[in-house]
Parts: C-alpha cells; sequence; structure tokens
C-alpha cells in the first residue's frame, strides 16, 4: 500500500484540483491492485532529498521538506513488477509557473543518481537553452556544496564530483549530466532517468530518441523514467500539443498505457481565473510560496494585451490559448474615435481589401502624423448582401451608410472600377500626393490593374496575408491606438476594430481574425495594408508618386 497516495487523497478531499488530477487519482488503485509496491525505495528518495538536500534560494540552512503532493510524485517510482522493475516509465508533470520546478527538478536529479544505485545509474536533465540547461546543473552543484548538507561530505571526500557540465558519483560511477535541446545530439545512451525540463517550447521531437534509446536496455534492471515538469506554454500546434493531447486520452481512458502517469494541474474553466481560491487547482503550492492575489493582479494588469493574457493563461494556469482573444479594448477604441490628428503632409498609403464573394470591401487612406497616423476609409458592400443580412446588422450597415462611411451598391458583385473611381475622386479632390497602394494578390485583380495604369507598376505593392508579412504592422497599430496616437474618428472603423481577434504564437507573432463570419473586419485589413507601407517605407526601392 503506497501511503503517499493516502496522504494526497486525503488532501484532495478539501483542496480545489483540476478534473485531470481526479482522473489521474482514479488510476491508482490499479497499480495497487496489480502491481508490488516498493516502499522502501520509495521512502529512501524521500528521505535522502529531505535530509541531504538543502534549499538554497534565501542561503538560511533550510532542509527541502517535500509538500504532500511531491512525495506522492516521488511514490510513483515504486509501482514494480514481477521482476522488480519500475512500472512507471514517464511521468509528466504539467504545473503552473512558480512552483519550485527547478529545485525540485535538481533535488530529484541528485536522488536518482544516488539512491539505491547501480553502475551506471546515469541522469540527463534536458532543457530548451543552454541557459535554461545551466540553470538547472546549478542549483544541483549548489545542493552537494552546501556545507550544511551531508552531500558536502561526499564531495570532500570525492565520492562526488564536479565539472564544468557534469557531477559524478564514483561509487557506481553514475553521472548526472545537462544537455540543451540546440545541441547537435540530444540522443541518450543507457540512462536511469531522462528530465525534460519546460518541453512545452520543444519544436524538435528529442524525447523519443532518448526513450528509444534508453527504455530497451533498461526492461531488466533498474528501469528507466523520463520525467516531464512543464507549463502549458504558448507554443501551440507544436510537439507539446502532440503529448498533451495523448496524456488527455490516458486520463479519459481512451489509450490504455499504464506506463504513463500524466499529473496535469490546471484551471478547468477560464472564468475560474477570477477566483483565486481556484488557483491551487493550477498552481497546488501557491498558498505556500506566495499570494495568489499577485497572481490576479498581473492578470488584471494585461487586460487588453493579448500576448501577456495569453502567457499567464498558458503558464500560470495551463489554459491553452484555443480561441482568439480581443485585440482592442473599448476604451482605446473609443479614444481613437475621438481624437483629432491632423496630418504632417499631403502624402496618403492606401490600402484596400476586396472581399472574395459578395461582402464587405474596404479602402483606406493612412497619413503619418508625428508618431502617429491618421485614416479614413470607406467601404461598400452589395445590395443584395445588405437585403439578406441579420436584422441587428442590417441595422448597423444602415448607421454606417447614414454616416457616408458605407456605399451600398445595386450590383451584385463590387465593381472594383466603381472602387477604383471612388479612390481616385478621393485623392485628387482631397489634394492628395500617393505614397504607394497596397493589397493582397487575390480578389483585386483589376483594381490593382487599374492602379499600375494611373499610377505606374511600381506604386502597386503586395502584402501577403500570412502571420510573417501582417504581425509587425498589426502590433504597431495596437501600439498606437493604444498610446492614443492614432485618430479614425468613424464609426466604422471603430466597429471593425473591436471585431478584431488574435492568436498569439511561440514567437508572439499576432494574425488578425474574427470571432464570427458576421463580425466584419475588412476596413482594419485596408488599414493594415496601407501601414504596411510605412512599416517598409525605409527598405522600399520605390518612390512616391
Amino acid at each position: 500500500m503506497n501511503k503517499y497516495y493516502k496522504e494526497y487523497e486525503q488532501l484532495l478531499k478539501n483542496k480545489p484540483h483540476s478534473k485531470e488530477i481526479a482522473l489521474a487519482m482514479k488510476r491508482v488503485p490499479y497499480y495497487e491492485d496489480n502491481f508490488s509496491f516498493n516502499q522502501t525505495y520509495v521512502d529512501k528518495l524521500i528521505n535522502f532529498i529531505e535530509n541531504f538536500i538543502y534549499l538554497q534560494k534565501g542561503g538560511d540552512g533550510t532542509n527541502f521538506k517535500l509538500l504532500t503532493e511531491q512525495k506522492f510524485w516521488v511514490s510513483l517510482f515504486g509501482y514494480e513488477n514481477k521482476k522488480g522493475v519500475p512500472v512507471i516509465n514517464e511521468l509528466p508533470i504539467l504545473i503552473g509557473a512558480g512552483s519550485g520546478k527547478t529545485t525540485l527538478l535538481a533535488a530529484l536529479s541528485l536522488a536518482l543518481m544516488i539512491v539505491g544505485s547501480a553502475k551506471g545509474n546515469d541522469i540527463m536533465v534536458f532543457a530548451n537553452t543552454k541557459e535554461q540547461a545551466h540553470e538547472l546543473f546549478t542549483a544541483s552543484s549548489a545542493m552537494i556544496k552546501d556545507e550544511h548538507s551531508k552531500l558536502d561530505k561526499l564531495r570532500k571526500a570525492k565520492m562526488l564530483r564536479t565539472n564544468r557540465n557534469e557531477i559524478l558519483y564514483e561509487p557506481t560511477t553514475s553521472k548526472l549530466a545537462i544537455r540543451s535541446m540546440d545541441n547537435d545530439s540530444v540522443d541518450g545512451t543507457n540512462l536511469r532517468a531522462a528530465i525534460f525540463d519546460e518541453f512545452h517550447a520543444y519544436r524538435i521531437d528529442a524525447i523519443q530518441n532518448v526513450r528509444k534509446s534508453s527504455l530497451p536496455k533498461r526492461v531488466n534492471s533498474t528501469g528507466f523514467v523520463s520525467i516531464y515538469i512543464s507549463t502549458n506554454g504558448t507554443t501551440r500546434d507544436n510537439v507539446f500539443d502532440v503529448y498533451y493531447d495523448r496524456f488527455e486520452r490516458i486520463l479519459h481512458g481512451e489509450q490504455e498505457d499504464w506506463t504513463s502517469f500524466p499529473l496535469i494541474y490546471k484551471l478547468d474553466d477560464i472564468e475560474e481565473v477570477h477566483d483565486v481560491d481556484m488557483y491551487e487547482k493550477a498552481a497546488p503550492f501557491i498558498k505556500d510560496i506566495s499570494d495568489p492575489s499577485i497572481l490576479y493582479q498581473q492578470l488584471m494588469s494585461a487586460k487588453g494585451n493579448p500576448a501577456a493574457q495569453a502567457e499567464i493563461l498558458a503558464k500560470s494556469f495551463n489554459l491553452p490559448q484555443q480561441e482568439y482573444n480581443a485585440y482592442f479594448t473599448a476604451d482605446n477604441i473609443k479614444k481613437a474615435y475621438n481624437l483629432t490628428l491632423e496630418p504632417d503632409d499631403n502624402e496618403v498609403y492606401v490600402g484596400f481589401d476586396m472581399a472574395s464573394v459578395n461582402d464587405l470591401s474596404s479602402l483606406a487612406f493612412v497619413q503619418k502624423s508625428g508618431i502617429g497616423f491618421t485614416v479614413k476609409t470607406h467601404s461598400f458592400i452589395p445590395k443584395d448582401t445588405f437585403d439578406n443580412a441579420p436584422r441587428d446588422k442590417k441595422a448597423i450597415y444602415t448607421r454606417f451608410a447614414e454616416n457616408n462611411e458605407l456605399t451600398i451598391v445595386d450590383t451584385p458583385t463590387i465593381d472594383q472600377d466603381f472602387v477604383f473611381d471612388y479612390m481616385v475622386e478621393y485623392i485628387y479632390s482631397n489634394n492628395l500626393v500617393p505614397a504607394g497602394f497596397a493589397s493582397d494578390a487575390y480578389y483585386s485583380r483589376q483594381l490593382r490593374n487599374n492602379i499600375k495604369r494611373e499610377f505606374g507598376d511600381e506604386m502597386m505593392h503586395t502584402v501577403r496575408a500570412n502571420v510573417m508579412q501582417t504581425s509587425e504592422p498589426a502590433k504597431n497599430i495596437k501600439a498606437l491606438v493604444d498610446a492614443g496616437n492614432a485618430s479614425i474618428n468613424e464609426e466604422l472603423m471603430a466597429w471593425a476594430l473591436g471585431n478584431i481577434r488574435v492568436k498569439i504564437d511561440g514567437a508572439g507573432n499576432v494574425y488578425w481574425n474574427k470571432a464570427k463570419a458576421v463580425d466584419k473586419i475588412d476596413p482594419t485589413w485596408a488599414l493594415l495594408n496601407a501601414y504596411w507601407l510605412i512599416v517598409n517605407e525605409d527598405d522600399k526601392e520605390w518612390q512616391g508618386w
């Protein structure tokens, strides 16, 4: 009987925990009924950590005292098959940031190398970068050099030796080494354990290389285990998501695999971010080592900053960003709507977005104003589309048309010659000098050809609608709107800005989208295309018309 399982089970009766943790705990009786439990080995691991390891942060010589959750994690190494080999060879622990994972990883690495050590009981710690790997190694090195610790006596007796990248345990020639994922080779040789830190950021699946190399060689000895301790992170559609999907299938009984024991600490619902008492679901030690209200304040301060929001939700609460987040706050849009800025001169940057179907199409005329900009837009919609719009949207379009911001055309599709005539009339009647025109290459061939004939081929530029080309101007526009350096003065553009939703990738890039088909953002894409010209102005080979 695993006593640490019973202690943790009792704790969870009065402590908030995720649905995934509840599912994980329901799996334990199977191990209890079908495998033996090596209580002696588990107790030795825990006693080693609590009696040989001293906390390094603070430098007060305090013993590392494992919390109930951590003791349960360690106890999972105690389930053995009939040959005495550990059953669980994969232990994923997905937990919110600020849970002391670096200290635990450092202590656990030393314990697995030394306790019950067999010859060549090697431990390898993998991190995403050299800097991160070095942080883990430094923590382990400091633990064996701490004068309060018995490990320091082993070091002085030359039973433990350290060099730049390894800690060697001489009695069994076992070693603890570090490896970063930017190394040329990440293949393991014959490891007792491989510990993968923050694997949410991995872009190559080095985990399988290590497991395939070590696992078969340990089936009749001390066994092999791969341990993942990580937050959810913001790198989507990569290594982490593939593993996370498998962990969820295991927990829900859709995939039988008793060699893996996923532990996923997370909030169950986005609404729980407003209840600090629920934060223990994602960060079970938060009340022991911090104050949940501090994290809440950090989240509130990120309001209106989707990149910061996504990072906090993913790393602190383990809520992966699945949906698009609002990009502009209502207050900042209102500020830009009420702000009037005078253009620096009569130079204008023109962007347009033509609909692929019988839908909204838009023009944007952007002029510089100091470090910011002012924009005038005009949109077009076929009458059939207007007539068939939902009642609420039809009322909105009617108001835009009354404001002279939208033209309802009688033709079943948008006549691009008509749009061109409107564009030229606006430029000439306002004595503007075009610096350039920009759009994507789709659905606007006639309009682009008209521009080339009127203003020259070199004036027409193509903005590909992908994250690489649009992220920088999108972020620049947001920064200017938020800072009060953008003037829109049009209800249609204000509405469209409010409809923008973005998803942040691992590199912090953004891509404009919308939550629903009826929530139009075409004017904002016209604005983005125009502002792309400004962002790339220093690199352009073209000059103004």
